[in-house]
């Protein structure tokens, strides 16, 4: 079933696709990482690029495969059937967190060889953020079902990550309004902790748990309205 879904992605439609996907985009964030630390790269700034683009590629490949899936008609009969739904989504998020492995790997490798090491415990956490996305792919996912704008709250998760997320940055340097915008999104604790060793774990817990539910709420209301 993983491979089947992987057949229905854009990502690999053609060599051209390919190329852009797993070559040169990440060749671009390695050029942008590199402009953006003058050449000096710090473990922090490596870390929170490659965290944020797994999180990004999680959560739009998870919301993208149900959105092809409603194009197709498929959500409503697969959907119907309620003893295949858990092994359903299980599969879009394993789907979700293999792209966001393949995107990621070729940054993975040039900074793991030449620059920073990464220890076993970074990827363990690489995982972490890969599952938590993949609760706000679901999450977006379906609380755009059956919306004109599919891909909504996808879009408004994906083009705030950045900031909200504290990747980059510390949300401890943030204003006190813009970080009290991150709590909206689980995953400013998360990534805190993993770049820069502070975070509340309650919280993070909270957060995630938070998005799971909302998302649960939504998947039951919009299904009782097939």
């Amino acid at each position: 079933m993983v491979k089947t879904t992987l057949k229905t992605l854009p990502y690999f439609d053609n060599v051209g696709t390919i190329l852009v996907t797993f070559l040169l985009e990440p060749v671009f964030q390695i050029l942008f990482l590199t402009l953006l630390s003058g050449g000096n790269f710090s473990t922090n700034s490596v870390t929170g690029m490659i965290m944020l683009g797994a999180a990004s590629m999680t959560v739009v490949t998870v919301s993208s495969l149900f959105v092809t899936d409603q194009d197709l008609g498929i959500d409503v009969i697969a959907l119907k059937e309620s003893s295949g739904q858990i092994k359903y989504w299980i599969t879009k998020i394993i789907v979700g967190i293999l792209m966001s492995l393949l995107s990621n790997l070729p940054i993975l490798l040039v900074f793991q060889l030449f620059f920073s090491k990464f220890s076993v415990v970074t990827y363990g956490q690489l995982i972490i953020v890969m599952l938590v996305s993949g609760i706000v792919g679901f999450t977006s996912a379906v609380v755009s079902w059956t919306r004109n704008n599919p891909y909504f709250l996808t879009n408004l998760v994906l083009g705030s990550l950045t900031v909200l997320s504290g990747a980059l940055i510390s949300i401890n340097h943030y204003p006190f309004w813009l970080k009290s915008l991150t709590y909206l999104l689980p995953y400013n604790q998360v990534f805190n902790q993993i770049v820069f060793g502070q975070s509340v774990l309650w919280i993070a817990i909270l957060q995630i748990l938070l998005w799971l539910i909302i998302g649960l709420v939504f998947y039951q209301y919009r299904k009782s309205r097939l």
